[in-house]
């Protein structure tokens, strides 16, 4: 049970550091061509 958490929890972080930095790099790389 606590590694279904733990693999919970790195999955969560993972997909929302993912998801800010993809978001991020996007905005700039997105500022940088425009």
């Amino acid at each position: 049970m606590t590694n279904l958490y733990l693999i919970l929890l790195i999955v969560v972080v993972v997909v929302v550091v993912d998801d800010v930095d993809d978001d991020d790099d996007d905005d700039d790389d997105e500022a940088q061509h425009n």
